[in-house]
This record gives structure tokens, sequence and C-alpha cells, in this order.
């Protein structure tokens, strides 16, 4: 899969602080095909209020969980979501 582009939310917030309506904003652009996140370093959930806007085409986290991604709106709005429990976890 050829990605044009995508956000490491874990590179941003180290360099600076990420709040949710910077990341809206950011998304809006639609500039973003994929999210790359570490929920230990984001403090909200994506979830339909910042991902509608966007033109995202999957998230993938570092993380076995999941609660901090709205699971239903990504299966709803064709988003593919990746984690660590797809190919780690048990059922």
């Amino acid at each position: 899969m050829f990605l044009k582009s995508y956000l490491s939310l874990e590179r941003l917030s180290t360099n600076l602080i990420l709040q949710k309506p910077a990341l809206k904003f950011y998304l809006s652009t639609n500039s973003v095909d994929w999210i790359f996140t570490n929920p230990n370093k984001q403090n909200f959930i994506l979830d339909e209020d910042v991902l509608n806007d966007s033109n995202i085409k999957g998230i993938n986290t570092a993380s076995t969980g999941l609660n901090h991604i709205d699971l239903n709106y990504c299966s709803n709005n064709n988003i593919e979501v990746v984690s660590h429990k797809n190919e780690f976890g048990t059922n």
C-alpha cells in the first residue's frame, strides 16, 4: 500500500503540545491519509469529532488496547484500524 501522507501523533506531541482543536484543524486540510498514534501520548479519543472532516483512510496504533479510537465510527466510515491486538492479541 502506498501512503500519500501520514501523521505521527507521537512525533508531533514530542515537539509541541498537540491539542485536540489543533489536530482537528490539521486533519481538515485533507492532506493526511493515515494516523500513527500511541495512546500513552494523547489525551483524547480519535472519534467523529476529530475525524469527520478528514480524509483519513486508516489509523495505526502502537497498542493492544483500542479504547482511544471510536471503532464504530471507523467501521461506518471505512477507516481501517491496525493495532498490536490484530497481530498479537487474543480474541
